[in-house]
């Protein structure tokens, strides 16, 4: 077969994305022009440059999309594909090298761009297939990253359509890629670890030199980094707004290397607004929760002193309400459990909303749990069914306890939970809500989530359909042992 119908039948299957068969033509044109075969012999010698150039960049493509879309579970495969790349990317780059700085403007930004992404994510590849220690296969990558960003950078800075800065923010884009990862629910940490990690050897001295020229380059890898310290899934608060306190050393950091970052500046204000806010709010929150807690113990005194059944009643309904809004401060701070013996059917006296229908089944024990918080559970997922039905004068709620079980249950019949909510995992996100246009804060169910989590409950829902009535019913299933 001819140079031509080769060349013309190879990109026909590279634009097919029948990589395997593509790759192989290309391997054989290559050798075609090593060879010098006839057809390829009168070709000029900056044809033939150009020629074997868009044959690598090709076979560099149809390798990358092999081990990006195929599971090759063959580790003998796997290497063979990793090493065809390097010995490939190097004869790129030798090309680049030795092409005049004429003949380079020639070269797509576009592909110069993809192909280092490309690149970037096959040593990535690379070092964590062939090394099962971290620390080393860490080291391994850290040397692999530096000498491919420098051999880009030699490459192509020569001219100003790819000078250095443009890489970096090549780089960045991959760092941008993991950060936003981190703030996806259901991460692993990983990605927060590899954005971490990428930044900041992208900011070592060896990497990209401190000149004015790369000022905004570093400063944006600062910004990114007080964003990743800020968002960490893995690390505790070593004090009271660590992250925050973290991301803002990073923020200050970027000012000093970029005097103009208004991103930082306007990023450190916010941050510093927020901690001395919330910090105030603590303050507060401390005072009240002392002041409530002595009229907690007033009410307390005052029932054991009176006679009367209507005052008693009235202040254990005050102090039901008080130890409501305790519980409601200790959430908010994450208080752990307190754990007590609970008597369920009092406890069920507190409910008395309208059409509230009320239901215990089982024989009858203590329970052992934390009062305000289930207190604090039920009212919530009460007021969130009440809330779902609008304006409607039906507002027909079932709360029901089955001590076997020991599984509360609220039922709705307000015609369910919308499919956005359901199907996107985004039902207990703060500021989701289920009840459309009669939301308020969509705290409720966040809230509800979280005092499941501190004292150890199951928390499960499933939309119902009874008598034509649909409905959505929430399931607390607790975990703790009971006592007798």
């Amino acid at each position: 077969m001819s140079f031509e119908k080769m060349k013309g039948k190879s990109l026909k299957l590279f634009r097919g994305k029948k990589d395997i068969e593509a790759l192989s033509l290309f391997r054989d044109i290559l050798l075609k022009i090593e060879n010098k075969d006839p057809d390829v012999s009168d070709l000029p010698n900056h044809k033939v440059v150009e020629e074997k150039r868009n044959i690598y960049n090709n076979m560099l493509a149809s390798i990358y999309r092999i081990l990006s879309n195929q599971e090759i579970t063959d580790k003998d495969e796997l290497t063979a594909y990793l090493d065809e790349y390097k010995e490939y990317l190097d004869q790129y780059l030798i090309i680049a090298r030795k092409t005049a700085t004429e003949d380079l403007k020639t070269w797509s930004e576009n592909i110069i761009l993809i192909l280092f992404e490309n690149s970037f994510k096959i040593a990535i590849l690379r070092d964590a297939s062939d090394i099962s220690d971290t620390e080393i296969q860490k080291e391994s990558l850290r040397k692999d990253i530096k000498s491919l960003y420098q051999s880009f950078v030699n490459c192509f800075c020569r001219v100003n359509e790819f000078a250095e800065i443009m890489f970096s923010e090549k780089y960045l884009d991959l760092l941008y890629y993991e950060r936003r990862n981190v703030n996806r629910g259901g991460y692993s940490g990983q990605n927060y670890l590899n954005a971490l990690w990428l930044s900041e050897l992208f900011l070592e001295p060896d990497m990209i030199k401190r000149e004015p020229r790369t000022a905004k380059i570093r400063a944006a890898v600062m910004n990114l980094l007080s964003e990743i310290v800020l968002y960490s899934p893995l690390e505790e608060d070593d004090k009271r707004f660590g992250r925050e306190r973290k991301a803002i050393e990073w923020l200050n950091k970027s000012i000093d290397e970029d005097p103009d970052n208004i991103y930082a500046k306007e990023r450190k204000s916010q941050l510093t607004i927020f901690i001395t806010s919330a910090e105030q709010i603590n303050r507060f929150k401390h005072d009240a929760v002392s002041k409530i807690e002595t009229i907690r113990g007033t009410i307390k005194k005052a029932i054991d002193l009176t006679s009367s059944s209507i005052v008693q009643e009235t202040l254990k309904s005050t102090e039901a309400s008080i130890d409501y809004i305790l519980s409601s401060f200790r959430l908010t701070q994450k208080g752990i459990a307190k754990s007590r013996r609970i008597d369920l059917e009092k406890l069920f006296e507190q409910f008395n909303e309208d059409q509230l229908e009320k239901r215990i089944t089982g024989k009858k024990r203590l329970i052992e749990s934390d009062a305000g918080y289930i207190l604090l559970i039920l009212k919530n997922l009460i007021q969130n069914s009440k809330e779902a039905y609008g304006n409607s004068a039906y507002q027909k709620v079932r709360l029901s306890f089955d001590y076997d079980t020991k599984t509360f249950k609220v039922r709705d019949y307000a015609g369910g939970i919308p499919s956005d909510l359901v199907h996107n995992d985004k039902l207990y996100e703060p500021y989701a809500s289920t009840k459309g246009i009669y939301q308020n804060s969509g705290l409720g169910l966040a809230n509800v989530k979280e005092a499941c989590r501190l004292i150890n409950a199951e928390l499960s829902f499933e939309i119902i359909s009874e008598n034509s009535e649909k409905g959505t019913e929430f399931v607390i299933k607790l975990n703790e042992e009971e006592e007798d």
